[in-house]
């Protein structure tokens, strides 16, 4: 599949993961990007690099890179945040990592389900899922 048929079927799971019919100048806020932008590459008239293609794998995953058959970035690439988040949750067993990591999903998965965002509503249900995984 190529990039403009992939960023489709994206907007089209998207749109079924909110259960409503959403424009795609609602899909383009949820990017980061214009309405003209995510226009240009569902038509296949363009593709993203740089900070859109960052932008592209912080919302919809990693797999963009595989589309576009570009090396995924390596750890050194990513957002100091994100950095600083890796090394504070390597210093937790492989089991407590993964619990860690199943919490986050959850959480990113209700938070588009449920169209949140608010960033501290966000971290008390983040709070919630870490605490109910380390109980289990």
């Amino acid at each position: 599949m190529d990039f403009s048929g992939w960023i489709t079927q994206k907007y089209i799971e998207w749109q079924a993961e909110h259960g409503a019919r959403k424009t795609i100048n609602d899909f383009a806020e949820y990017i980061g990007v214009s309405q003209q932008t995510i226009s240009v590459w569902m038509n296949g008239k363009g593709t993203p690099s740089g900070k859109n293609l960052g932008k592209i794998s912080s919302r919809l995953g990693y797999e963009v890179y595989d589309v576009m058959d570009i090396p995924r970035p390596m750890p050194q690439d990513l957002d100091p945040s994100i950095e600083a988040i890796a090394r504070f949750v390597m210093v937790y067993p492989p089991e407590m990592r993964e619990k860690i990591r199943i919490a986050l999903e959850k959480t990113m998965i209700q938070a588009v389900r449920e169209n949140i965002q608010n960033d501290d509503q966000t971290l008390v249900i983040l709070g919630d899922n870490i605490h109910k995984m380390v109980r289990t």
